[in-house]
């Protein structure tokens, strides 16, 4: 059979089913083979060949007295059903090649192969591998500057391993927020022992999550638009430089490992009080109508300053510089993920009746006649 036609059936073979369907109360007996076979004009062994095609796919089926046509979408759907198994049998398979495939390339640069080959060509050539660029401890500070400011969509970094007390992560913090701040997607992984030496949580960004990041995982890892990555040259020590790397397959690599410890990866705790997160979801409900800092403080019954404060923590927490880009960046957020509703004016707060006073006899002024009683 071609497959012209559904279930790849020719068009004889869709002319016969028709037949054979057409007739559920005459059904086709194989003794009237051959008369079926000359009524179709067609020879009987391509005949019986149709038939026994049409049984193995299910469409057919011979109940010992006669051929019996059965439910053409119900076969479609068996068959489909076949297919989606296999395809899962198929994508488990990939799924695992590919995790294979993304620890033998985290053993890889962890092994101090590449750098070894690499350094070793850089002194007896003076080339590069392609895609990579070697870059001395001196440089990685300016290239990750550099790569930041020109960053449009995403970047990713994280920190593993041991605390170095030289490594300037505040000043990288300030520099990544002003590419927030142009609205590129920022996602950061820490391990618990940089998270515990930056001090207090509340300060760090809400993009930064705690990880477990095994011990052979570099050490420092940004990405840049998924398109360029910025990796240690020795995965253990950052001391010696690092490598450039701007190969397709490296990068995605690269990718696929920090999505894969993102999944796992938990938000920062923020010990604050409830009263404060409350206020503070309220007043991005206040921008989100386009209310002014007055109006939000007098309808939560704040102080402005309070307000002020709470939208500067709120523009350092979204990694914006104003309320304006804070408004943007919190849009597409349900509105009922905000504090309660500030459109409306808070209602007057109702008084205590006032009691009247009590009633005091009256007391009358003595007369100039009067004589005081003894």
């Amino acid at each position: 059979m071609s497959s012209g036609g559904p279930f790849g059936l020719t068009e004889f073979g869709m002319r016969l089913f028709g037949t054979i369907a057409a007739r559920p109360g005459h059904r086709l007996p194989d003794g009237d083979v051959p008369a079926l076979a000359a009524s179709l004009d067609v020879d009987e062994l391509d005949l019986r060949r149709e038939l026994f095609g049409q049984a193995s796919l299910n469409l057919l089926r011979f109940d010992g007295a006669a051929w019996k046509a059965e439910d053409p979408y119900a076969c479609l759907e068996a068959e489909h059903g076949r297919r989606r198994a296999r395809h899962a049998v198929e994508d488990a398979r990939r799924a695992a090649e590919l995790e294979v495939m993304e620890r033998e390339t985290a053993a890889f640069y962890s092994s101090g192969m590449q750098s070894a080959w690499t350094l070793g060509e850089k002194r007896t050539t003076g080339t590069l591998l392609s895609g990579i660029t070697l870059l001395d401890h001196a440089a990685v500070w300016d290239t990750i500057v550099e790569h930041t400011n020109d960053a449009t969509s995403s970047l990713m970094f994280w920190l593993a391993g041991p605390v170095d007390p030289n490594w300037r992560s505040q000043e990288l913090l300030k520099v990544i927020q002003q590419a927030g701040r142009r609205g590129v997607t920022l996602a950061a992984l820490w391990s618990s022992e940089h998270i515990a030496a930056a001090g207090d949580t509340t300060r760090l960004p809400s993009w930064i999550m705690r990880a477990r990041l095994d011990d052979d995982l570099p050490r420092r890892l940004i990405i840049w638009d998924e398109r360029v990555v910025l990796t240690p040259t020795e995965a253990g020590d950052v001391s010696h430089g690092g490598m450039l790397i701007d190969v397709p397959v490296i990068v995605n690599a690269f990718v696929a490992q920090f999505r894969q410890h993102q999944v796992s990866a938990a938000p920062l705790t923020r010990p604050q009080d409830p009263s404060v997160e409350e206020r503070r979801a309220a007043t991005l409900r206040g921008l989100a109508a386009d209310l002014k800092d007055g109006t939000i403080a007098s309808r939560l019954g704040v102080d402005i300053r309070t307000v002020r404060r709470d939208i500067e923590a709120l523009c350092q927490q979204h990694g914006v510089a104003s309320r304006f880009a804070l408004g943007r960046r919190t849009a597409h957020l349900p509105l009922d993920s905000f504090g309660p509703d500030l459109s409306q004016p808070r209602p007057p707060r109702k008084r205590r009746p006032r009691l009247p006073p009590a009633e005091v006899p009256e007391q009358r002024e003595p007369s100039p006649n009067s004589r005081p009683h003894h």
